[in-house]
């Protein structure tokens, strides 16, 4: 092979590697952010659902979880999804806000704002937050493994 074609394709490949891994690499770091992301989230939820569960108001609990999933759409656009993944977590969103409705309305009972709600509701509410704290750590799992 005549050396100026060979010095050519070698730095051909090279590049090529340089880039690919260096997308490999974006990707990893993007699925890092994703993954701490949801772990904060189910993190804060798990807060939330330990805080009613003692009977606390859970206004703290309650607006770290808000503050956390506001970067949701952030956090989701810039990481490397396929659509039906990212169809599922942004239906995760609705049911980790679905989890902050029952909260609020737990919050309003504790505090006095509300005189009467079945029992059954916050057991409703609380087996809800288990459920999508669960799916959320879940999902976690499985992106840190792909």
């Amino acid at each position: 092979m005549d050396p100026v074609l060979g010095g050519l394709l070698c730095a051909l490949i090279g590049a090529y590697l340089t880039a690919h891994y260096k997308s490999v690499e974006h990707k990893r770091i993007e699925v890092a952010k994703l993954t701490k992301f949801l772990r904060d989230t189910a993190s804060a939820l798990a807060d939330m659902r330990e805080m009613l569960r003692n009977g606390k108001v859970p206004t703290s609990a309650g607006n770290r979880l808000k503050t956390t999933i506001s970067g949701f759409h952030d956090v989701l656009q810039s990481a490397p999804l396929s659509s039906n993944e990212r169809a599922r977590l942004i239906g995760l969103l609705f049911d980790i806000e679905q989890c902050l409705v029952a909260g609020q309305a737990e919050d309003d009972y504790l505090e006095g704002k509300i005189l009467h709600r079945p029992e059954s509701d916050l057991a409703d509410a609380l087996r809800e937050m288990d459920r999508v704290s669960a799916r959320i750590e879940g999902m976690a799992i499985v992106l840190e493994a792909s």
